[in-house]
């Protein structure tokens, strides 16, 4: 049990510094070509146990090559690690948890005439949960520090309610957006966009056991 407290208050501790660094701009970012895929992977092998002792299925869609990113694969992989967690911990047992990518290539603002618009290219992806779902008034809070959904799960799972916040500010330093979509009255999907430079690569099949 000290040994448990202990790991969570040391998370606790990273995540402040964290938060506190990334609102301060000081946290410092080392962006490589990064291809999505091997983060997603990684994200998805890292809470497969965690998923299969519940009962929930983890699974990487199949889909076309995508491109690389200009990104900083630890700091990527804490964005979708943190994302695929907080979707298994609201999914209960029977459920999935889905990741996907794609390229998208779209007007980077909605002003003016679209032909003369700059495009702003992007690898989408999404994390879709069968889990208890998020309601549109949360929705617009979730990623504030320290908030939590109001739900039992919350209280039985823990948390500080800063994973979510921290996940936003590493997405946006990277140039990036996070979103919910609109998905009552069960379920969530997490979209995140982050620009790419043009580079692809394949993607396969994978998924919790």
């Amino acid at each position: 049990t000290i040994r448990q407290k202990g790991d969570q208050l040391l998370r606790l501790i990273l995540s402040l510094l964290d938060l506190s660094k990334l609102e301060s701009g000081t946290l410092h970012m080392h962006p490589i070509a990064v291809p999505i895929e091997a983060i997603l992977q990684d994200a998805v092998s890292t809470i497969s146990p965690i998923a299969a002792k519940k009962g929930v299925r983890v699974a990487l869609e199949p889909g076309p090559p995508v491109p690389y990113l200009r990104a900083d694969p630890d700091r990527l992989r804490q964005v979708f690690v943190n994302l695929v967690d907080n979707a298994v911990k609201f999914t209960p047992r029977g459920g999935e948890v889905l990741l996907s990518a794609r390229a998208e290539a779209a007007p980077s603002d909605g002003a003016g005439v679209v032909l003369l618009a700059p495009v702003r290219r992007e690898v989408e992806v999404r994390v879709k949960d069968t889990g208890l779902g998020i309601t549109a008034h949360e929705r617009n809070r979730i990623f504030d520090p320290f908030y939590q959904v109001d739900q039992s799960s919350t209280r039985e799972q823990g948390g500080a309610g800063l994973g979510l916040a921290i996940v936003k500010r590493i997405v946006e330093a990277h140039h990036g957006r996070i979103g919910v979509e609109e998905n009552s009255p069960r379920g969530s999907v997490f979209v995140v966009s982050l620009p790419y430079t043009g580079t692809s690569t394949t993607r396969t099949r994978v998924e919790a056991p």
